[in-house]
């Protein structure tokens, strides 16, 4: 509710003496294979989901809860009333800024505090094969992170709402790849690393971010 372009806020910011026990109920299931016909080649994965109930973080980004204050439900107040006011500075033990002309219009509390839930899913899975040349010990190497799921309540009453691939939270690959050499105490590193792309749904409209691609050495 926004008064000649601009929106008077009050932001709390810092530790929450309301937070309770963090909790998570963790599943994982994988395998390390190393064949005997192979030497040097190591497969592994791992599949992991993590279900968090009173996860500790702060709400969210206040971007978003402007943008989306459906999911900000106690952590974004519009027009809050004196009592709100007052009973949040009554709560601070320092104060900065000054209170606009036309007042405080919200309040934004970005104290940490317990989310309702936050569930993730993916799959780890990374590749190597170790071998001998003339220039010394060789290595080829690969990983990746799959996620198949970040979903994310603030509060109990509300439902969850997925955050992969959004302004903030993670995407869903993340991969790299390389090869390594050593002799003698001396190596060297060729490592690619790549990055998938993601929604910007902080714009409007949304739009599009490029996956990207990277490169790192090192002697």
């Amino acid at each position: 509710n926004a008064t000649n372009g601009t929106t008077g806020l009050l932001q709390v910011l810092g530790s929450n003496r309301q937070l309770q026990p963090e909790e998570a109920e963790t599943w994982t299931i994988g395998f390390d294979y190393s064949p005997g016909w192979a030497d040097g080649l190591r497969v592994s994965a791992t599949y992991f989901d993590i279900d968090f109930a009173n996860r500790i973080a702060i709400p969210g980004n206040l971007l978003d809860a402007f943008r989306n204050p459906q999911n900000y439900v106690g952590y974004l107040i519009f027009n809050p009333t004196a009592q709100q006011i007052a009973d949040y500075l009554g709560q601070a033990d320092q104060v900065v800024g000054a209170v606009p002309p036309d007042g405080i219009e919200a309040i934004w509390d970005e104290r940490l505090t317990n989310l309702g839930s936050l569930q993730v899913r993916g799959i780890d899975f990374s590749v190597s094969y170790a071998f001998n040349t003339s220039l010394g010990e060789a290595s080829l190497f690969a990983s990746a992170s799959k996620l198949l799921e970040f979903s994310r309540s603030t509060n109990p009453a509300l439902p969850t709402v997925e955050l992969l691939d959004t302004v903030f939270n993670p995407v869903d690959l993340r991969a790299r790849a390389g090869i390594s050499l050593n002799n003698n105490g001396w190596g060297g590193a060729l490592v690619a690393n790549y990055v998938d792309g993601y929604r910007d749904n902080l714009s409007t409209p949304n739009r599009a971010v490029d996956s990207w691609l990277t490169y790192d050495a090192r002697l």
